[in-house]
Order: structure tokens, then sequence, then C-alpha cells
């Protein structure tokens, strides 16, 4: 029997969360260098492709891949409990619906045909101008009850879209784990994950989702994506809902990593023989299903580690801090766009794939901080309409709108909305 302790809310105890601004902030730029990445890889076929492919960069995007949109939508659930401890689920809703949905529009208006047109010249399916290929791509939309079209035509913004989906349909959940019945709903669960490896109960949801709907959906990100990273949306809510469940991650972190690197040992070791994981049949067949089990744990063990590591480690305010956690939405929306219209024109230059990569990451990372700052950050209207809440200005601030010493600075998670938005 389980010794059942009524625990107070971590909101109650704890205000500041630190660690999981800086993990938000990490992850996002972690996308973005995962993009740069994806010219050189040989693990799928994207908007553009090198004709020389990298060892080391299918890795890490074969790596990334398992467990970076996970945290994201993770720490985007841990925002929405900070949210609704002050706020009805009305005015959540409305918030959430605003600095999603309109960063969404306007990104896929101006963004998505950038990319659209990349991808269509280079594999061969239009050979006209970008202006002539405009009116071209919107008047080509095709709605499919298959939620994978949201990222057909958005490309990556579909996490926005996904992200606001999910906190519409988790609502009524949400609300009701902060009722009586689900806080003792809670407070079992904390019990259960405060036991040695009592975290890793959570594999047992992800791993039901994948082994019962990867094979029928298996596009990227299709509904059996969707339903994956929906489980870590709540998990994210449940996790930082209370002290034990924090604690737990802390303490279990190296039992984590242990577990994580066996997953990784596993999977090279059947990769080198007949069974490599993107070739298996669609089925379920026995391997099948042993691989969407082993990679439940692999994700769910790599995200406990990480985890583990922000709350030891990265509860440190910073200057940096501050400025990347208000830029983190913005920089989102214009990374994928910048990456593909530099990695365009690069790859056809005569150079090493390590040259070609350093170039696209930096021109990229220099462009989308540039637009950041000159047209985003500093204009309310352009703020508005990617998501961010509007500049407020004080008397320490000069004429020319530059911020002085001492200038108010950037709420931590706590307090914030959403995990890619003030």
């Amino acid at each position: 029997m389980i010794a059942l302790r009524t625990e107070a809310p971590a909101a109650m105890k704890q205000e500041r969360l630190i660690y999981l601004d800086w993990l938000r902030v990490l992850a996002v730029l972690g996308v973005f260098y995962y993009h740069t990445l994806r010219p050189f890889d040989a693990t799928s076929d994207w908007n553009v492709k090198n004709t020389d492919l990298s060892l080391v960069a299918t890795f890490f995007v074969a790596f990334f891949s398992t467990w970076g949109i996970p945290l994201l939508f993770l720490v985007a659930g841990a925002a929405s409990w900070f949210a609704l401890r002050s706020r009805t689920g009305r005015h959540f809703l409305r918030e959430r619906s605003l600095r999603l949905l309109l960063p969404l529009f306007v990104g896929f208006l101006l963004l998505s045909p950038p990319q659209a047109y990349v991808e269509a010249f280079t594999h061969g399916r239009f050979a006209g101008s970008f202006f002539q290929f405009v009116p071209w791509f919107f008047t080509h939309i095709q709605p499919s009850w298959h939620i994978v079209w949201i990222g057909t035509y958005a490309y990556h913004l579909w996490f926005l879209a996904f992200l606001w989906l999910y906190s519409l349909l988790a609502l009524p959940l949400f609300v009701f784990l902060r009722g009586a019945a689900g806080s003792r709903v809670i407070d079992k669960l904390a019990a259960w994950c405060s036991r040695p490896g009592g975290i890793f109960l959570f594999v047992l949801p992800i791993a039901v989702i994948q082994m019962a709907l990867r094979a029928a959906f298996p596009v990227y990100p299709d509904w059996a994506d969707f339903t994956f990273w929906f489980a870590f949306f709540v998990y994210g809510y449940l996790l930082f809902s209370r002290p034990s469940f924090t604690e737990a991650l802390r303490r279990q972190g190296w039992f984590a990593l242990g577990i994580a690197i066996l997953c990784e040992l596993v999977i090279f070791a059947l990769s080198f023989g007949r069974f490599w994981p993107w070739d298996i049949p669609l089925g379920y067949t026995p391997i099948f299903l042993f691989f969407q089990l082993l990679f439940s744990i692999h994700t769910w063990a790599w995200l406990v580690f990480i985890l583990s590591c922000g709350i030891r480690w990265l509860n440190r305010s910073s200057k940096v801090l501050h400025y990347a956690n208000e830029a983190v939405l913005p920089f989102y929306v214009l990374q994928q766009s910048a990456v593909i219209v530099i990695a365009f024109y690069v790859v056809q230059w005569d150079m090493g794939v390590g040259l070609k990569w350093l170039i696209i990451s930096t021109l990229a990372l220099a462009l989308i901080l540039a637009v950041y700052e000159l047209l985003i950050r500093r204009v309310n209207a352009m703020r508005w309409l990617f998501g961010m809440k509007p500049r407020q200005r004080t008397p320490r601030e000069d004429r020319n709108g530059r911020e002085q010493e001492g200038h108010k600075a950037e709420q931590p998670i706590s307090r914030e909305t959403t995990p890619v938005n003030r």
C-alpha cells in the first residue's frame, strides 16, 4: 500500500523556476541547430539537401528528434500549470489564442511561401519565379482530416497550432486536476513516482500510444505524433504541480541517464544488424512493437535526465536569459525559414560539409537576430503580431528607445503563459 500524503501544490511553495526558462530557450535554440543540420543528414528528405551527406549530422538529427519536441511540449505543459493558478479557463484560452494563433497566421502568410518555393524548386515540382509561385501555393491548399496537412502548408509552425489545440483539449482535464478529486489523483501519482524508478511510470501511456498508433499514422506529424506529444504536454502540467515530482526528477536523473545510454546501445546494436529502425515494415509485428517500446523508454529517459540537470544547475538568472526569454517565440517563428533560404544557396557552393554548415548556421542566426532586434522587438505592432507583450517605456529609456541599465527584467516561467511565448 502507498501512504497517501496530501501535498501542497508546487505554486504555493516555489515562485521562481528559472531552470524551465533555460530549458525552453535551449530547446528552441536546439531546434534551430537541428534545422541547420537537415540539409546534410541521411534520415529523410527535406526542403533542400546537399549533394554530400554527413554521418555526424545524421546522428545528431536522429538523436535530437527523439526528445527535442517532447521537451518543448513538456515545458509548455509546465507553463500551463503556472498560468492557470492565476487565470480562469476562459482567460487562459483567450490569452493562448491571441499569442499563438496570431504568430501562426502571420508566419503562414509571410514565411511558408518561401519555404514551399525552395522545396518545390529543388524537387522539380515548380520551375517559375517566386512571384509566380505565391498565388499557386495559396490556391492549391487542400485541407485533410489528417492533421499532418497543417505541417504540409505551415511547415514548422505546426508547433503553434498543436500547442493551441493541446491547450483547448487539455483544459477540462487541467480544471479537474485543480479540484479536490484531481488533487487526490495527483498526490497518489506523486507518491508512486517518489519511489526508486517510479518516475518511469510515465513511460506506460506514451508506449501504448506509440504501439497503437505509429503503424497506422507513420507520417510526421500526423495523429500518432499529435497524440504522443499531447501526453508530454499533460506530463508537464503534472510534473510541476507538486514539489515531490521535481524532487523525484532530481534524484532519479542519473538512473535515467543509465537507462538512456542502455537504450542507445541496443538501438545501435540492432541497427548494425538487419533491424535499422526506419526500415522496419509498418505493422503490428513483434519487432515493430518492440522498437516503439524501446523508443518510448529512450525518449522519457533522456527527458528525465535533462530535467534533472536543469533542476540541479540551471536555476540561475542572467541578462542573457532575460533577453532570450522574450525573444524565444519570434526566434522560433523565423528560424526555419532563414535556414532554408540561406541553405538553398550555400549547398550549391563547392566546399566541404562542415564549412557549409558553419556558414548556414552563422548567417541564419545573424539574420534572425537582426530581424528580431530591428523589426520586431522595438515596434509594438510587430511585437503584437509575433505574440509578444507590448513594450513598456520607462523613464530610464532614452529618446531613441534604447534600454538603459536597470530596465525591468523579464519574469521567470512561473509567471508566463506559454513556453515559447510571453
